[in-house]
């Protein structure tokens, strides 16, 4: 029999897949934002040739603003629709986080892979390590995924909470662009096998990370704010000497 914690995170990752079923509105913003980036990419590229290196930097760039499109999204518009404190009664906040971050993950490897693809078609580049190339591809959309839902739990019930989700995830992500174009430039041909093979391990171990991190923050944050205003009409906090 499945335990609360198991039943929560299931559950929650289910209402998440049939929403998105119903109204795909994540996987058209990162399927539409990263077309337009490669079809920016195949006309720069048409006219001069890019290094391995920005190529890979290209590559990994189009996959951060594209996640930047649609995972926030999930954790957010909780808030706006109202519907946050209703799913906090489902199981425990750790597990709804998880529900959520799989989500997410299942969502950015789908686009990470599909954009892996048009970028393999359009770019003047031999792939030369086609193992480096296509393990780093799914690896860098799971762990844009999972930073993502990190910093969308801290700030789902803050102000302009839209804007902050942003502010605080570029920081973290600095390393996530450095261990994109070092993994995917050897691919290129460009580097050392053994340092592309780190890079794909460290990648590994950043996008694991916020999973530990995550559904210990959640519990902290998702409580329900002990707020005075809240408190029902003609009920008073009591004031201790």
């Amino acid at each position: 029999m499945p335990s609360p914690f198991n039943r929560a995170w299931r559950a929650c990752l289910r209402k998440e897949w049939r929403s998105e079923i119903r109204n795909p509105h994540g996987l058209y913003l990162s399927f539409l934002f990263g077309a337009m980036a490669m079809a920016s990419i195949m006309f720069v590229t048409g006219t001069q040739r890019p290094t391995a290196e920005m190529a890979g930097g290209l590559f990994t760039i189009v996959i951060l603003f594209s996640a930047l499109q649609a995972v926030p999204r999930l954790f957010l518009a909780e808030e706006e629709q109202g519907t946050f404190d209703l799913v906090r009664q489902w199981g425990s906040l750790d597990a709804l986080w998880l529900g959520k971050a799989l989500f997410a993950g299942l969502q950015q490897l789908i686009t990470a892979l599909v954009l892996g693809v048009l970028f393999a078609g359009i770019i003047p580049l031999p792939i030369v390590s086609p193992i480096h190339f296509w393990i780093t591809i799914p690896l860098l959309g799971l762990a844009v995924a999972n930073v993502l839902s990190l910093t969308s739990s801290i700030v789902i019930t803050a102000q302009n909470r839209w804007i902050l989700s942003t502010v605080i995830a570029l920081p973290l992500l600095f390393p996530f662009i450095f261990l994109g174009i070092s993994a995917l430039r050897v691919s290129f041909g460009i580097g050392s096998l053994e340092g592309g093979w780190q890079a794909i391990v460290a990648l590994l171990m950043y996008g694991i990370a916020p999973l530990a991190i995550g559904p210990n923050l959640a519990r902290t944050l998702w409580n329900e704010r002990k707020d005075p205003s809240q408190n029902p009409i003609g009920q008073h906090n009591e004031v201790k000497p």
